[in-house]
């Protein structure tokens, strides 16, 4: 159920966050179709339980980190904690990262964490990888 429930939330989203009318007006036919196929209730597709997550970053994912951070923080406002733990708790949980970020939020906004994630993920990689090319060419070549 849980992929199932993962696109409802998807599709809710798409459905009261959407670009434009057409777009919401799609994503609620698919949606109402999701729910009934998988029978899937709104109240668990409006679940406000809190789950806790955490995402573990090797020390040259620092940039990922920040970049995570900052969406959740968009996400969920100030209203909720998120948590950066420091070196010394990572050592004492034995983990092998170097940064990681702790924080608690619904299903949904975990949806919504992810995919803008991503989306600000793959524009800065884009980004990063025209800076270097134009540094290139203007102090190297």
């Amino acid at each position: 159920m849980g992929k199932a429930l993962d696109l409802a939330q998807k599709l809710h989203n798409m459905a009261t966050k959407g670009a434009t009318e057409g777009e919401r007006d799609n994503a609620r036919r698919l949606l109402e179709e999701h729910m009934r196929k998988n029978a899937i209730t709104l109240d668990e597709l409006e679940s406000e339980e809190l789950l806790t997550w955490s995402r573990e970053f090797s020390a040259p994912e620092h940039e990922a980190y920040r970049m995570l951070a900052s969406v959740v923080l968009s996400v969920v406002g100030s209203t909720r904690e998120v948590i950066q733990m420091t070196e010394g708790d990572i050592k004492a949980r034995d983990l092998k990262a170097a940064y990681v970020l702790v924080f608690r939020v619904t299903p949904a906004e975990m949806v919504e964490i992810s995919a803008r994630f991503e989306l600000c993920w793959l524009r800065y990689l884009k980004e990063r990888e025209r800076l270097f090319q134009w540094f290139m060419e203007k102090y190297v070549s």
